[in-house]
C-alpha cells in the first residue's frame, strides 16, 4: 500500500502523533464500544448487537445516553459502519488475551483495549488518509515538499488530530472519505470499485456523511459517465451489511439507528426530530463564534477563502472545485438547521469535520506562498491552529454544552498550568465498581504521563520524536 520511504515516514509520523494521546471514553464512544463488546464476548441471553448489559441507568445516562430502545432492548444509536472494523479488531485482541490468560476485567487492560480499538478504528485510517491525500496533491502537480506540508497540516492543524485520539464517527468517516476520493480520482475500474466501497463505508460510519458520498458519486457520473456504475457495485457489500444490521436490530432494513433514539435528543416539531430551517446566528457560531467556530479554532481554514478564489481564477479542474464548495456549503446549511449543531458536550463543531479535507484541497492553488506577507500570515495561522489542536488533544475533546468560550476561556488555562488529561471516565460497568478510580488516570492520558513525566514535560517525547521523524521525512522528500 505504501510506495516510498517518504510515505512510510509520513504514515509513521501521523501514527505516532495521534497515537501519543488517548482521550476519555464518553457516551458517544461507549455506545460504539458496547456494541463491539456485545458481539465478540457473546451473551446468548440477549439479541445480537443489544447493549442491555451495559445500560445500568438509562434515564440518567449510566454508561451512555446514546441509545435506541426498540422491542424491549437497548441498542447503540450510532450508524453501524464502525462495527465492521471494530468487531474483527476486538475479536483478535480478545482471543489473544484469552490465550495468554490475561484478566480482561482489570481496568488497566480495559483501557488498553480501548486504546488498541481506537488505533484500528481511528488512527490507522487517519494515517492512511493522510498518505492518500499526499498522493492526491502529487497527482494535481503539487511539488513533493509542498504536498507534505499541506498533508501534515490537514491532520496536525485541524480537529482530525484531537478527535482521533478516541473513537468519533465524524473523524473516522472523514478519513475514509479521503481514501474514497483518492480512488475516485484514479478512475480505472478497480479504483472505482474501491471508491464505491469506501464511499459506502463513509456513510455507514456516520449517517450525515452520506452527503459526501452522494456528491462524489454525482461527480463520478459527470466525469466518467457509464463507468460510474462500478461505484455502485463496490458499495453494495457495505450497503447490504448496513441494511442487515438495521433489520436485525429494528426489524426493517430502512430503519436507521437514530429512529428510536433517546427522547432527550428529539424535537417533534422538527423534520426527523432534528432539522428545521437554517439560522444565521447558528451559522455564525459554526464559523466565527468563539464557542464552536471552525475559523476560530482552526484559523488555517481561512486560507481556503483566498484559495478557492484562485482555484476558480485558474479555471483548472473546476468540477472538483464545485464538489468541494458544494460539500462545505451543504454541511454548513444543514448544521445551521440542526438542533444539535453544537455537537453536544464537545469543544469543536464535530459535524463539520467531513468538510476539512475539501477546505484543504483548495490549497493546491495557493502553495507555495511566495510573498513575504503571505508566508508570515500562513505560518501564524498554522501555528495557532496547531496550538489549539495540541491543547484539545492534551486535555479533552469534551466541553460544557453552554460554555461561551471553552477553548480560550478554559482549556488554555488548564494547559499552561500543566493540568493535562485531568478527566477520568469509566467504561462498561466500571462506574459500579469503586476500585476503578484507582486507575482512572489511565482512561485519559498520554505516553509522557505514563512514563512518569508531569505536566507540560509529558509532551517532550512527542516534540522530540516527531521532530526527528519530520526532519527525515522532508529530507527524504528533497532527495
Amino acid at each position: 500500500m505504501l510506495k516510498s520511504r517518504t510515505e512510510y515516514l509520513l504514515f509513521l509520523l501521523i501514527i505516532f502523533v495521534a497515537g501519543y494521546f488517548h482521550n476519555v471514553n464518553l457516551a458517544n464512544q461507549n455506545a460504539r464500544l458496547d456494541s463491539i463488546y456485545s458481539v465478540v464476548e457473546k451473551d446468548h441471553n440477549l439479541p445480537l448487537f443489544s447493549i442491555d448489559k451495559y445500560i445500568f441507568d438509562a434515564k440518567n445516562g449510566g454508561n451512555t445516553i446514546d441509545w435506541s430502545y426498540y422491542n424491549g432492548h437497548y441498542y447503540s444509536n450510532k450508524a453501524p459502519g464502525s462495527l465492521l472494523i471494530g468487531i474483527p479488531a476486538y475479536f483478535l485482541i480478545y482471543h489473544i488475551e484469552n490465550l495468554f490468560q490475561i484478566d480482561q476485567t482489570n481496568p488497566i487492560i480495559e483501557f488498553l483495549n480501548t486504546y488498541l480499538l481506537n488505533l484500528f478504528l481511528s488512527i490507522i485510517p487517519l494515517a492512511i488518509a493522510c498518505v492518500f491525500f499526499f498522493r492526491i496533491l502529487l497527482s494535481q502537480s503539487v511539488k513533493t515538499r509542498n504536498a507534505l506540508t499541506i498533508s501534515i497540516s490537514l491532520v496536525l492543524c485541524t480537529a482530525l488530530l484531537p478527535f482521533n485520539t478516541h473513537i468519533w464517527g465524524n473523524t473516522i468517516s472523514t478519513s475514509f472519505s479521503v481514501i474514497a476520493l483518492y480512488y475516485l480520482l484514479k478512475s480505472d475500474k478497480r479504483s472505482l470499485l474501491l471508491s464505491g466501497f469506501f464511499l459506502a463505508l463513509t456513510a455507514s460510519i456516520e449517517y450525515l456523511t452520506i452527503i459526501v458520498s452522494i456528491i462524489l458519486f454525482l461527480y463520478a457520473v459527470y466525469k466518467y459517465r457509464k463507468s460510474a456504475i462500478w461505484l455502485i457495485v463496490g458499495a453494495l457489500p457495505i450497503v447490504l451489511l448496513t441494511m442487515c444490521y438495521h433489520y436485525i436490530c429494528f426489524d426493517s432494513p430502512f430503519t436507521l439507528s437514530t429512529t428510536y433514539s433517546n427522547p432527550v435528543f428529539a424535537d417533534n416539531t422538527l423534520f426527523l426530530n432534528m432539522f428545521g430551517f437554517p439560522k444565521l446566528e447558528v451559522l455564525y457560531e459554526l464559523t466565527l463564534g468563539v464557542r464552536r467556530g471552525i475559523f476560530v479554532s482552526m484559523p488555517i481554514l481561512l486560507i481556503s477563502i483566498y484559495s478557492f478564489i484562485m482555484w476558480f481564477w485558474s479555471k483548472k479542474n473546476l468540477s472538483l472545485a464545485v464538489v468541494s464548495i458544494s460539500i462545505i456549503s451543504i454541511f454548513l446549511l444543514l448544521n445551521s438547521s440542526f438542533n444539535g449543531w453544537h455537537g453536544g458536550s464537545t469543544i469543536l463543531s464535530r459535524y463539520l469535520f467531513p468538510t476539512i479535507p475539501f477546505f484543504f484541497l483548495s490549497f493546491i492553488y495557493t502553495f507555495p506562498v511566495k510573498k513575504f506577507f503571505g508566508k508570515v500570515l500562513t505560518s501564524v495561522l498554522a501555528i495557532v491552529s496547531f496550538s489549539n489542536m495540541l491543547v484539545v488533544s492534551s486535555i479533552c475533546t469534551s466541553a460544557e454544552d453552554n460554555h461561551p468560550n471553552p477553548l480560550f476561556g478554559n482549556y488554555y488555562g488548564m494547559f499552561l498550568e500543566g493540568s493535562l488529561s485531568p478527566f477520568g471516565f469509566p467504561i462498561r460497568l466500571q462506574a459500579l465498581d469503586n476500585n476503578w478510580k484507582l486507575y482512572h488516570e489511565y482512561s485519559s492520558s498520554n505516553f509522557g504521563l505514563i512514563l512518569g513525566l508531569n505536566g507540560l514535560y509529558s509532551l517532550l517525547p512527542l516534540i522530540l520524536i516527531s521532530s526527528i521523524v519530520a526532519y527525515f521525512l522532508f529530507k527524504s522528500a528533497k532527495n
